[in-house]
């Protein structure tokens, strides 16, 4: 989960249908994405899950929201080490 707030975000409209959030991996895929508002911080929380890939090692993970081609958040970055195969519990 990554919270956004403040700059267009608390001028979208009350619905904010048309806001997605924008991820890219380095290595694995994303999955599960949503962005959904967040009355707390007057913003959006955005929510995804990322499956490694066997054996991979640092994941670089880029993540903005937007709204048509207008950029609405500022980027998000995040290096993430999975965990080793040994030690990953699959639900």
């Amino acid at each position: 989960m990554v919270d956004f707030a403040g700059g267009p975000l608390t001028r979208t409209n009350a619905d904010n249908s048309t806001i997605e959030p924008v991820i890219t991996a380095t290595s694995g895929r994303i999955e599960v994405v949503s962005a959904r508002p967040l009355a707390s911080v007057r913003g959006i929380r955005a929510m995804f899950d990322v499956v490694p890939t066997a054996g991979a090692g640092p994941v670089t993970l880029r993540l903005f929201l937007r709204s048509g081609t207008q950029a609405l958040s500022e980027t998000w970055l995040y290096e993430w080490t999975p965990p080793p195969l040994s030690e990953r519990k699959l639900g």
